[in-house]
């Protein structure tokens, strides 16, 4: 027969012994000693068969009292907050690559997805809105690196926000320079060193964002024609 020592506790199920504490026995009021007679690995085994064998009646009682458990879950993450960090800190350590290898494989099945999208575009939103100095610091360095790229950006906003249709990338401004040879489309000035992406029907007047209906021309152009028409503006035929 298998003996424990006094400050040591036989466990009913697997017959192993441990210390006869909280840490290796799970807590019973029932009990004069005030722990269970089976340690905790055992009790967590019989306790997932059992919610395995009985998920009907666990989907109830959570319906039941779904508010007791969101306030209970509340009340242990305030009390235990330092905790909780520290405990995800650790399991992210051991685990990092698990975790990223299934955050992966979960992007690429539900990526392309209605609901996915809708998700991940509003946590974007929540964090532009919770660090607007990152988002401004971003901005700038990309605005450096690269000025072109930013501009279409701006430019393409501008028009989501106008609901026009269309878009329009780097590529498409670049193989415009070409095809206008780096002269503004209205004077025939060069544009070599700065110009502004013009619609030739303006958006504020029902004009597209494609490619069609955008022509680069010489600053003192664009502004001048500002939201008129060509043939408002000049005889430059459309």
């Amino acid at each position: 027969m298998i003996m424990a020592s006094p400050s040591e506790k036989l466990c009913s199920m697997c017959k192993e012994s441990f210390p006869a504490t909280p840490e290796f026995f799970t807590r019973d009021k029932r009990k004069k000693s005030g722990i269970s007679s089976r340690c905790k690995g055992c009790q967590n085994k019989l306790t997932s068969k059992w919610r395995e064998e009985n998920p009907d009646y666990l989907h109830n009682y959570y319906v039941e009292n779904r508010d007791a458990f969101l306030e209970q879950a509340k009340e242990y993450r305030q009390a235990h907050h330092d905790e909780i960090i520290l405990r995800g800190r650790q399991y992210y350590a051991k685990n990092q690559k698990r975790i990223a290898d299934r955050a992966n494989a979960y992007y690429h099945t539900n990526k392309h997805t209605p609901s996915f999208r809708a998700k991940r575009r509003a946590q974007f939103i929540r964090w532009r809105q919770s660090n607007p100095d990152k988002v401004s610091e971003y901005n700038r360095r990309q605005l450096q690196r690269n000025p072109l790229a930013h501009r279409i950006k701006a430019h393409n906003y501008r028009a989501r926000k106008l609901q026009a249709s269309g878009s329009c990338t780097k590529r498409d401004i670049e193989q415009l320079f070409r095809l206008q040879r780096g002269l503004c489309w209205y004077c025939g000035r060069s544009i070599q060193s700065a110009y502004h992406a013009d619609h030739r029907i303006p958006l504020s007047r029902g004009g597209s964002n494609d490619l069609s209906n955008i022509v680069l021309a010489c600053p003192h152009c664009n502004q001048s024609k500002n939201s008129k028409l060509p043939s408002e503006w000049s005889d430059r035929l459309l």
